[in-house]
Order: C-alpha cells, then structure tokens, then sequence
C-alpha cells in the first residue's frame, strides 16, 4: 500500500482535502479480511495492490480503449484508467430523459455510496482519494430502456491501479 499512500491525490483531481484525508485514513484502515462475510471468497491478500500507484490524470481518447463499434444501444460510455473519456447517448434517448454524466463535485462525490452501509476498508478509502468520478446514469420515472446501456472499462497504465465508480438510478416504474 506504500506507493499509493504517498503519491499525491490532489493531482487533478476535485476536492483535494477529502481525497487526502481518505487516503491518510486508509493507511490506518487496513486491507479486509476474508474472516467477514463480503469478503470471504476474495482473494484479497493476492492482489498485489501494494506496488501499484493510481494511473496519471491526462485525458485520452476513446481510441485508446480496445473494442470494435457498437450500434443498436441506448449508449456507449468508455472508461480509461477510471476516468470516463466518451460518452455517446443514442438518438431519441437524452429526449426521452436517459442522463449520462459524470459527477466529480466533492458532495455529489461523497454521498455516492462508497462504504455506506459496510465496514470502511481501505479499498473503500482508496477509493475515496483515488476516483476521478462518479458515472451516473439515470432513467426518469416510467422510462423503458430496451436497448442496452453498454460501459466499456479499459486499464492501459501499466503498474497503475484504477478505481472506477458507477452508480444507476433508476426512476419509479423504469427498466
């Protein structure tokens, strides 16, 4: 954990005292364990996360992510490193009230249910210092999206480690 604990979560990145408290907390969390029921089945102490560093801050195109041409969705989003890079809503959905954004303002950050209702791990904390967002997708009231929403997540920073976060809300009688 010794490299991410000391490089900087303020590069580029909203809201810098809370991502450098998540980070200094994390140092004191600790890793999970597989003695509590969430993580039980993981194999969290052969991750080898602890030589890892979060992938530099420097937008790419969605021409670095591997994958061919997508047609017949809702819409397509690609994520690099953890950070969305495209987002392509298909036609008709924005008017019909799909809404893809990605939230980066530190309340909207905060409250976007990172260890909420479980024990706080460091991945948890990690996750707070490192993120460069939340991908929200959100559907009004009634909306019936048939086609599919597709998120492509691509990793291409070696010895990095990403933290990507998605949250969909859903409208009442929507699917």
């Amino acid at each position: 954990m010794s490299d991410l604990l000391t490089s900087s979560p303020v590069a580029g990145l909203a809201d810098p005292e809370r991502r450098a408290a998540a980070l200094a907390a994390a140092a004191e969390a600790g890793w999970p364990s597989t003695e509590t029921e969430e993580w039980r089945y993981s194999p969290v102490n052969d991750l080898g996360i602890e030589g890892l560093s979060p992938p530099p801050p420097v937008a790419r195109s969605p021409a670095d992510a591997p994958g061919r041409p997508l047609a017949d969705r809702a819409a397509t989003v690609t994520v690099v490193d953890g950070s969305v890079v495209d987002i392509v809503i298909g036609p008709g959905w924005a008017e019909k009230g799909l809404v893809i954004e990605t939230l980066t303002d530190a309340g909207r950050l905060a409250d976007s249910g990172v260890g909420i209702d479980d024990e706080v791990t460091a991945y948890d904390l990690l996750h707070q210092a490192w993120s460069p967002g939340v991908l929200m997708i959100r559907t009004p009231t009634g909306l019936s999206v048939r086609e599919p929403v597709v998120v492509r997540t691509h990793h291409a920073t070696r010895g990095t480690v990403s933290f990507p976060h998605l949250v969909i809300e859903a409208g009442e009688g929507s699917d």
